[in-house]
């Protein structure tokens, strides 16, 4: 708003066409979409070399995005070695991680340490974490190279 031009977006066709839908009432130029139609591939977004990958969660398709060393997975739970192919590499991961119980659509605490051991991942935060999580005490019990993210953390890539 303040720089008086469109919102930069990237997303994926399944995404575009949901977006419309739902937000149908925001005039075309608020937005500059960028609608990635592979599941995986590399792009130059606003300057920014990005990878991206998808998966889906639930009946949903999903990105994620490589930058570097950095990655940022989310709603993650199905998953194929391709991901695993892409974020070899990776040195910081963020990934989600609900809870310790399973869940049908997210990581458990445990399966996301397994995941970052198979990225290889030298430094991993969790997000997307429940508020039944205690910080101090689940920190305590991941792996040293391991721990939840919190509000106000910032990483450099």
């Amino acid at each position: 708003f303040r720089e008086q031009k469109p919102i930069p977006v990237l997303l994926s066709r399944e995404s575009y066409l949901d977006c419309k839908i739902r937000y149908y009432y925001l005039p075309e130029s608020c937005t500059k979409y960028t609608v990635l139609d592979e599941a995986q591939g590399v792009i130059d977004f606003e300057g920014l070399p990005l990878t991206y990958l998808s998966y889906r969660q639930g009946m949903m398709q999903v990105l994620g995005f490589r930058i570097g060393t950095f990655a940022y997975i989310t709603d993650i739970q199905e998953h194929s070695d391709e991901v695993i192919k892409a974020l070899k590499g990776v040195e910081t991961l963020v990934v989600s991680a609900l809870r310790w119980s399973k869940s049908p659509v997210h990581f458990t605490i445990d399966e996301a340490v397994s995941f970052s051991e198979k990225v290889g991942a030298k430094k991993t935060y969790f997000t997307h974490i429940a508020h039944e999580l205690d910080h101090e005490s689940t920190n305590r019990e991941l792996p040293k190279n391991i721990q939840l993210a919190y509000d106000g953390l910032e990483l450099i890539i």
